[in-house]
């Protein structure tokens, strides 16, 4: 007889291949991965803002334009406006799309409202408060590596790259069969030897 050890390292030694089967992702938590998965497009998909505050043309503004009106309003969700008046600003929040013709964005903390006239009351650097398209990630790249075990974290990802259905690897089917009268049901009186 040998140990469970060498047992073990002897299956090991001969690993099966059952194929694999495309699953809907919700389905896949557990199973392993059968394919790399790519990301469908950048992310961010767009240049984000990353405080509620004011978008402005840096070059227009800072060091020229002592009161910006406020041209717009852009929240996350919102088609991409446009800023019409270089000198002036759009009121954006977290996580809309940076309207065109601007490049910076200052946190409502930083500036002063008052009559729809804003007051910039920190030093502003060009490009703050953007998290850029493609920052994160480029499309086409590889996210998730074939072989990878399915977590609750995977499956988030895969939702993201919209992964409707996944490739993972098909498990075993076990079956057990008893083979002597020691087994019984479970509302079964086991028999002892003398009855």
């Amino acid at each position: 007889m040998i140990s469970f050890k060498e047992a073990l390292q002897k299956v090991l030694g001969f690993p099966l291949d059952l194929g694999n089967e495309l699953v809907p992702l919700m389905d896949s938590i557990g199973r392993y991965l059968d394919e790399p998965i790519y990301a469908d497009r950048n992310f961010p998909p767009f240049d984000r803002v990353t405080k509620d505050g004011i978008a402005i043309q840096f070059d227009a503004v800072i060091g020229k334009v002592d009161n910006l009106s406020i041209e717009n309003i852009a929240s996350a969700g919102m088609a991409q406006c446009t800023l019409q008046d270089e000198t002036a600003c759009i009121e954006v929040m977290t996580g809309a799309m940076l309207p065109k013709h601007t490049d910076t964005v200052i946190m409502y903390e930083h500036i002063t409202i008052e009559n729809n006239s804003i007051t910039i009351n920190e030093t502003v650097t060009k490009g703050q408060n953007i998290h850029y398209e493609g920052s994160d990630e480029s499309k086409g790249t590889q996210i998730l590596s074939k072989g990878t075990k399915i977590t609750p974290a995977e499956i988030g990802v895969m939702a993201s790259v919209g992964r409707s259905n996944v490739l993972v690897k098909k498990v075993p089917r076990v079956c057990s069969i008893a083979t002597g009268n020691e087994l019984v049901d479970v509302d079964v009186l086991p028999r002892t030897p003398s009855n």
